[in-house]
């Protein structure tokens, strides 16, 4: 999204955004593929049953789950 000729290091998630930063001329040496940062918590099993009952939802109803990016730029749950 843009470049700062001045920053010490870039962090990045996968490989392959690594090497589209070399090809535009960022120094390896400045690059590190880090991947994305989990919460451990998000490893844990949880019961489908106690997820529905905790968040209020109906045991026998279809649920969907939509993800969009992280820009957090207008609403998604006006639908």
């Amino acid at each position: 999204m843009w470049l700062c000729r001045t920053v010490d290091c870039y962090y990045v998630a996968i490989e392959e955004a690594a090497e589209y930063l070399a090809h535009i001329g960022v120094p390896r040496e400045k690059l590190q593929v880090t991947g994305i940062p989990i919460d451990p918590l998000f490893a844990a099993p949880v019961m489908r049953t106690d997820a529905r009952k905790q968040l209020g939802l109906d045991a026998n109803t279809t649920v969907l789950l939509i993800s969009a990016g992280g820009y957090g730029i207008g609403p998604s749950s006006n639908w």
